[in-house]
């Protein structure tokens, strides 16, 4: 069957944007701001897909974490961010940073409050975990919803992103062991959206929001090796202040638009306790098995 001029428009524009991918927003290298200290050496991580990484970690200091106190996430000092992206938007990503690294580190590690401690909830010693945000690239809502529709169109298997407007979220992390006792692991973090398989959203951060999922699947995974088997969410949900794992409904109604939702997006997509094969996450250096 002959395409419609419309059809052949929208096709020419999707292979547009599948060969113009140098000028999207193609990840660079993770930015290096001095909140992990710049002196230690770090190793660029192979086999990681989409995303840049530096990492170090202590073999020997991870195996001694057992629970974590995760501080809240910051923008790193001297950070100059994009003059379209907002206050509300930069603690919009900031939120689903901490929501994330909760979710994802509660799987392996006991969570304790971040809160001053009190009579009725005193200090339990714990490694720390700190996260900055290092850099952030604005997402182009117009070219978004111009890819959605492009996507609905041409057929092929996931989503098509116009070149243009393509956002991007550089993170870093260190995980510090109770009482001085050193760093145990950091990571230099870096992930831009492509013109292929990356949905747009409506948001200006939308493509930052999205990948601080990735950014704590990478960071966990660095913390506990490939081969430590999840466990169930204790009844007592230690993330439960960043609200449900499970919004089902606010991911369908992203599938059917084509566009990542920004307000809370589901973390996980089934049932958070079913049994599971263990998480083979692309190898980060060589992280100490638990």
């Amino acid at each position: 069957m002959k395409n419609t001029p419309l059809q052949q428009t929208f096709l020419a524009v999707s292979l547009a944007a599948v060969f113009g991918l140098t000028a999207g927003c193609v990840t660079k290298a993770p930015t290096r701001s001095g909140f992990i200290d710049a002196a230690q050496p770090m190793v660029r991580s192979k086999g990681v897909m989409r995303a840049q990484v530096d990492v170090r970690s202590d073999p020997a200091r991870l195996t001694q974490i057992r629970s974590v106190r995760i501080e809240p996430a910051k923008v790193a000092d001297g950070v100059i961010l994009p003059s379209g992206v907002s206050s509300a938007d930069i603690a919009l990503v900031l939120g689903e940073i901490d929501r994330q690294m909760c979710f994802k580190l509660s799987r392996y590690f006991d969570v304790e409050p971040s809160s001053p401690p009190s009579a009725a909830k005193p200090l339990i010693a714990a490694s720390t975990v700190r996260v900055a945000l290092t850099g952030l690239q604005q997402t182009n809502p117009v070219a978004s919803v111009a890819s959605a529709i492009v996507s609905r169109v041409v057929p092929g298997p996931g989503s098509i992103r116009l070149p243009l407007g393509l956002g991007g979220l550089n993170v870093e992390a260190a995980v510090d062991l109770p009482n001085g006792g050193g760093e145990a692991a950091a990571m230099a973090w870096s992930r831009g959206a492509s013109v292929a398989f990356d949905k747009g959203s409506l948001s200006a951060v939308g493509d930052a929001h999205r990948f601080a999922s990735d950014f704590a699947e990478s960071f966990t995974a660095l913390l506990v090796g490939p081969d430590a088997d999840k466990r169930d969410v204790p009844k007592s949900d230690p993330c439960s202040q960043y609200g449900s794992r499970l919004n089902l409904g606010n991911r369908a109604l992203g599938i059917g638009l084509g566009l990542h939702l920004t307000n809370p997006a589901a973390a996980e997509t089934s049932d958070v306790n079913a049994p599971a094969a263990k998480d083979h996450a692309a190898p980060l250096g060589q992280p100490a098995s638990r």
